[in-house]
């Protein structure tokens, strides 16, 4: 616990003690300073410190609580010494005291000073700390002496309770409203009632929801401001709570797209856009269209075709060859002789229709009558004579024919 040494008064202190003694004016005492000063020997000398006109390192200032005379010539001045703001701690070294002229302006003089023999460390703001500082100060029996009125001081404890017990002893508060016997409005009855009940509001406000959302304005009773609020919480709906996202990947529920990646998606389906239009342009005048899962093909002829659909074919029907050989023919063909050769590379599927006097391959591997294949790895179909038709006959002729009945190219 913080201990000081008697407190000085300067010789600005003691010439408006004078004043006021006299009669000439009254003391006003303004505030409470406080400091972390370090002062050498000769520093700390009556002498030196009624010389000062303020403190060697001040730190704070805080307003006066209570002023209290206690004997004929000394008054005890109380203030509340408090963290709040402070954001370097220090050690309270040096306090004094600034009045002035009761009716004039500004701080006023340092009245009186005193140093601390053993000092407190003020912590800085994390957690609140407070310390009731008393200040003992010389003055003229005769002086008229007051403090500045401040609406930031603290109240102390025990002013609280004397005003407490003041009101109790008047004995209007009744068991309604603080109310009594008596009561006008505007009679004390009523002002007390009318403090409990907003002390009341205060604790434990009673409120109805707002009609309309509006901002919380200055001077609207705390039941309008929890009214206001609660509207707003009433009308938050679900995307006010949920975490916003910067890409699509995520799957867990309660998250929202970050706008800014709005911005990439489109850009990027604009460049695929692009890179569609460049594709058609050079698909010499074909051009692909989709409609829901159905995609189709424009050609030179502007006729739509569906593409993937079963219809879309290519059909061969009747193929047939008839070879005839006159006398002193020659040789007419062997088997394995190629007559045909398709390029599978755009269709999917081939169906065969009936064969006959021809082989049909497809990559090497026979095709038998009435098969249906899938071509979609496949490159080639080839179609071969099936027998033997070597001829050589003397003054006569002769005569050879095989037959595909149909084929069919699916896309």
């Amino acid at each position: 616990m913080a201990h000081f040494s008697s407190a000085i008064v300067t010789k600005a202190g003691i010439d408006l003690a004078l004043g006021a003694a006299a009669g000439v004016q009254s003391i006003e005492f303004v505030k409470m300073v406080s400091g972390n000063g370090e002062y050498t020997e000769e520093e700390k000398g009556r002498d030196a410190l009624r010389e000062r006109s303020g403190l060697k390192s001040q730190m704070q200032e805080f307003p006066f609580n209570s002023v209290e005379i206690t004997s004929k010539k000394t008054a005890v001045l109380k203030s509340i010494i408090t963290n709040k703001e402070l954001t370097d701690g220090y050690r309270i070294t040096e306090i004094g005291v600034y009045a002035r002229a009761k009716g004039t302006e500004g701080d006023g003089v340092l009245y009186s000073i005193a140093l601390a023999i053993e000092s407190d460390y003020l912590p800085p703001f994390v957690n609140p700390a407070e310390i009731i500082q008393e200040y003992y100060i010389t003055v003229s029996d005769t002086a008229e002496i007051s403090i500045v009125s401040n609406p930031g001081a603290y109240a102390l404890a025990e002013d609280l309770e004397k005003l407490r017990e003041d009101i109790e002893s008047t004995g209007l508060l009744g068991e309604e409203n603080g109310g009594g016997t008596g009561g006008g409005e505007g009679d004390s009855t009523s002002i007390i009632g009318t403090m409990q009940k907003d002390i009341s509001d205060l604790k434990s406000p009673v409120f109805e929801m707002a009609e309309n959302r509006g901002n919380i304005e200055s001077g609207e009773t705390t039941s309008i401001i929890f009214g206001k609020i609660k509207k707003w919480f009433t009308d938050l709906k679900e995307a006010a709570f949920a975490t916003i996202v910067n890409h699509c990947l995520a799957t867990e529920p309660g998250t929202v797209l970050d706008g800014r990646v709005g911005k990439d998606l489109q850009e990027q389906i604009d460049e695929l856009k692009e890179a569609d239009e460049a594709i058609n342009s050079n698909m010499g005048g074909c051009q692909f269209e989709q409609e829901g899962n159905d995609f189709y093909i424009v050609g030179a002829d502007s006729v739509r075709k569906k593409l993937g659909n079963a219809s879309d074919c290519i059909t061969i029907n009747g193929i047939s060859f008839n070879h005839t050989f006159k006398e002193g023919g020659g040789d007419g063909g062997t088997t394995g002789s190629t007559y045909i050769e398709l390029n599978l590379t755009p269709f999917s599927t081939v169906k065969i229709g009936s064969i006959s006097n021809y082989t049909v391959k497809i990559d090497g591997a026979n095709v038998s009558s009435g098969a249906t294949i899938d071509v979609t790895n496949k490159s080639k179909m080839t179609i071969q004579s099936s027998v033997n038709h070597y001829t050589y006959v003397n003054n006569s002729s002769a005569s050879w024919s095989g037959s595909i009945s149909s084929i069919k190219l699916y896309f």
